[in-house]
C-alpha cells in the first residue's frame, strides 16, 4: 500500500482515484476506497477513464468493456496473452512504476475511448459468444435427448 500512495501522485490531479481491495486499506489511502458495491464493479469499470489492476480478472473485464486496462502482474495465463497480444485490450508493463507512466501517457491521448472501443469491437467480431454457444448446445441436447421408453406393464 505504500506503493499505492507513492504512485497515485503522478496521476492527473483532476482525476478521481478509486481503490478496490479485498484487504482493508491503510488509513493513509482510505479516502480512495471504492464506494461502488462489488456487484456494480463492472459499471464503474465501463465508465472509468483507465483501470490499473493487480489481479488477472479486473483488468481483462475493463478491457473487454472498452476501458483502457493495465494489468500489473506476472501471470502467464493464455487469456491474458490473447487480450494483450492479439487485441491490445490490456497492457502488461513489467513494474508498477512503468504502469503509472504508461497510464499517464494513455490518459493524454484524446482518441482514447475511440481506440479502445475499436479494439473491443474487433474482439467481439472475432470471438464466439459463449452464452449463445452454450444455449445452442443445450437446445441441441434437448432435441436429441433419448428418453427411455416407458415400461409397459400387463395386469392380466
Amino acid at each position: 500500500q505504500s506503493q499505492s500512495r507513492r504512485h497515485m501522485q503522478p496521476l492527473p490531479p483532476d482525476g478521481r482515484v478509486n481503490i478496490s481491495s479485498q484487504d482493508p486499506l491503510h488509513a493513509s489511502i482510505k479516502q480512495y476506497q471504492n464506494p461502488v458495491p462489488a456487484a456494480n464493479l463492472n459499471d464503474l469499470l465501463a465508465f472509468a477513464a483507465i483501470c490499473i489492476a493487480e489481479g488477472g480478472t479486473v483488468a481483462p473485464e475493463a478491457g473487454i468493456l472498452g476501458t483502457p486496462a493495465i494489468c500489473c502482474n506476472s501471470y502467464d495465463f493464455g487469456y491474458l496473452r490473447v487480450l494483450e497480444n492479439d487485441y491490445r485490450l490490456i497492457l502488461r508493463p513489467a513494474s508498477l512504476d512503468k504502469a503509472v507512466k504508461l497510464a499517464r501517457n494513455i490518459l493524454q491521448d484524446h482518441n482514447l475511448r475511440k481506440q479502445w472501443s475499436a479494439r473491443r469491437d474487433r474482439f467481439f467480431e472475432q470471438t464466439d459468444d459463449v452464452a449463445s454457444f452454450m444455449r445452442q448446445m443445450i437446445d441441441r441436447a434437448a432435441l436429441h435427448r433419448r428418453l427411455p421408453r416407458p415400461v409397459r406393464r400387463s395386469y392380466r
